[in-house]
């Protein structure tokens, strides 16, 4: 399965949130059993710096296929968007990898991230 490319709009000072469903088949009648994994994201700047590292989570593991990304609004305040006005945003990437109870590794989402700069700060 490759990587679903999807790309992130986050607003910098808000808690933010994003739910991802998965599915085994082409039919999308049986969600991903995600019983016993791990997940972990990194978001980076286009220097290759970490600048978020969204919390993974999977909701109803067993039944669910659900993968859900969430940084509170302490750590969006904190990604940095240096010389971005109001009306543009920053540029960053990011992937998500689930980690099975087996240890092995699959890459889920990949793709841009838009960061819009808080003002009110």
């Amino acid at each position: 399965m490759a990587a679903a490319i999807i790309d992130l709009y986050i607003e910098q000072g808000t808690d933010w949130t994003k739910t991802f469903k998965f599915y085994s088949d082409a039919g999308q009648t049986q969600p991903i059993d995600f019983t016993g994994c791990t997940g972990r994201c990194k978001i980076r700047d286009l220097d290759g710096n970490i600048i978020a590292t969204p919390i993974v989570t999977f909701s109803a593991p067993t039944t669910g296929g659900t993968l859900v990304l969430t940084l509170a609004n302490a750590l969006t305040s904190a990604i940095p968007v240096d010389g971005v006005t109001y009306d543009a945003t920053s540029a960053a990437t990011y992937d998500v990898e689930v980690v099975a109870a087996g240890g092995q590794v699959t890459r889920y989402l990949n793709g841009s991230v838009a960061v819009s700069p808080e003002v009110t700060k």
